[in-house]
């Protein structure tokens, strides 16, 4: 499992730190052990604009010193994944992004798991947290998110899924819409939200 804390330099979001965890899914197996791999704060290669503390955690007193580059952390992780691995983590693609990295097997949580408003939104990890596992994180408010944290939550939503089944945290899709069967009885109905919310339930009205 994988999570990463950005900052902003000129060319937008770089990684300032990224965590790494190792999980079995065989419980049997280091009798479900998780195993920290990695947690390392990352100098950008351009200045820090921002260091986005609120959402990163991260301070300007915490890179005081910080040698380690991107080129160094993705050296780091190609030695310690094979393409056998399963990458995991919430909205995963923007840590690949800022990795700059290609894995050709991961498990996203904010896929995994539906938004009870169901596509396009996706629900944030720490509600995912509070509904699912019964636990209150990111709580630090200003202070930020903690990547190992939000790296453990990832493991947790993913062990539950595989313990409880492929239904749990995911809305039935064949329900009938309120809309249709609205329309189904002959009465008229009104929906108003952002247009991508809207555009899901067009066919609805045709």
């Amino acid at each position: 499992a994988v999570d990463c804390e950005m900052c902003k330099t000129e060319v937008g979001a770089e990684l300032t730190r990224v965590s790494v965890l190792e999980f079995t899914l065989d419980e049997e197996e280091r009798k479900g052990e998780v195993i920290e791999r990695m947690d390392e704060l990352v100098m950008p290669s351009r200045p820090i604009l921002d260091y986005l503390t609120k959402f990163s955690g991260i301070t300007a007193e915490m890179m005081v010193g910080v040698t380690t580059t991107l080129a160094d952390i993705q050296g780091q992780l190609l030695d310690l994944l094979s393409p056998r691995d399963i990458l995991v983590g919430h909205s995963l693609n923007s840590d690949l992004v800022a990795l700059k990295l290609l894995h050709p097997r991961v498990i996203d949580t904010s896929l995994l798991y539906h938004h009870p408003k169901g596509p396009p939104f996706r629900a944030s990890l720490k509600w995912l947290a509070q509904r699912h596992l019964k636990r209150e994180v990111q709580t630090s408010g200003d202070a930020g998110h903690n990547s190992l944290e939000d790296a453990q939550v990832c493991v947790d939503l993913v062990k539950a899924k595989a313990k409880k089944g492929w239904s749990f945290g995911r809305f039935d899709s064949h329900q009938e819409s309120i809309f249709a069967r609205i329309s189904r009885v002959g009465l008229k109905a009104g929906m108003v939200d952002y247009q991508k919310a809207i555009r899901p339930f067009l066919i609805c009205f045709s």
